[in-house]
């Protein structure tokens, strides 16, 4: 899917890049990796004059920086959100000087697999990432990866490996699988069940 500019803002004051496009459950909800991201960034930044909602030209500081395809720091107080993180995949975006990360996780197990996420001990709430009953971005990327999706990690919970993943096997039985929480990179797992072998 090709990066969709026009469901995406920057606003020059507060330096926010926002996404305005429809949510998971919309008409047209879209998705971008992390690479087309930063090149969507700085396509902006080189323009003459900003137009529209993207306030952001030549005339203003650099947005971001590139370490790898999946590894881009937003710079000079640009910054995005969790509802931003939710439309991003295929890497990692660091920001606020690396106190902020939102870490790519990627499943190479089946796409109807039901993930849930733990942190710190807690489940979260709202599984966005098992939308419409299977992986979002199934089949994306590099390596054709099923399930591929960003998350909020602060240096804590990376330091303290409090990610987990939940993921029912049957009705009574649960497997949880460890995240090893690297930052700057993408997190790995391989997971499929099939019930035929049970």
């Amino acid at each position: 899917m090709a990066f969709s500019g026009s469901d995406w803002t920057v606003d020059r004051a507060t330096k926010n890049i926002r996404y305005i496009g429809d949510d998971h459950a919309g008409a047209s909800p879209s998705y971008a990796t992390v690479i087309e991201f930063h090149r969507w960034l700085q396509n902006l930044a080189d323009d003459a004059v900003a137009t529209g909602d993207d306030e952001l030209d030549i005339t203003n500081v650099d947005p971001s920086r590139r370490s790898t395809d999946n590894i881009i720091t937003l710079i000079n107080g640009y910054n995005i959100g969790a509802t931003e993180s939710e439309h991003l995949y295929d890497g990692s975006i660091i920001q606020k000087g690396g106190d902020d990360i939102y870490d790519g996780i990627v499943n190479f197990g089946n796409s109807d697999v039901q993930i849930q996420l733990i942190r710190s001990g807690t489940v979260l709430s709202d599984d966005w990432w098992n939308y419409a009953g299977g992986g979002l971005n199934a089949g994306t990327g590099n390596g054709d990866p099923i399930d591929v999706e960003l998350f909020t990690l602060t240096p804590t919970d990376i330091a303290n490996k409090c990610i987990q993943l939940a993921v029912p096997v049957l009705t009574d039985h649960i497997i949880f699988i460890k995240v090893k929480g690297a930052p700057e990179q993408h997190n790995g797992i391989d997971y499929e069940y099939d019930t035929s072998l049970l």
